[in-house]
C-alpha cells in the first residue's frame, strides 16, 4: 500500500484515468471526491466487503437456475417465438 499525506484540496492522479482530491477535512473525518470514468466500480470498504460476503453465501447455496426461476415465480423457459 502506498501512504501519501495530502493536505486540503491536493491531488492524486492514478494513471491518466482517475484523479483523487481531499474535499474536506473534519476532526476525524476525510472527505475525498473520486473522478473516474463510468467502467469503474468504485465502493466504500464496509460495502465492499459486505458484497463479497453476500457472494459467498450464494456460491455456498448452491443455487441453480431453476431455484431462481421457481423464486421468480416463473417455471417456463424464456419465448424464443418471433415476432411475424
Amino acid at each position: 500500500m502506498l501512504a501519501i499525506t495530502r493536505k486540503l484540496n491536493e491531488k492524486i492522479h492514478i494513471n491518466d484515468e482517475i484523479i483523487i482530491q481531499v474535499l474536506e477535512i473534519r476532526s476525524k473525518n476525510v472527505k475525498i471526491g473520486i473522478n473516474a470514468p463510468s467502467h469503474f466500480l468504485i465502493f466504500r470498504g464496509e460495502l465492499y466487503d459486505k458484497i463479497l460476503d453476500t457472494n459467498k453465501e450464494m456460491v455456498a447455496a448452491n443455487i441453480t437456475n431453476d431455484d431462481v426461476q421457481t423464486f421468480l415465480g416463473s417455471n417456463s423457459k424464456p419465448n424464443n417465438k418471433k415476432e411475424e
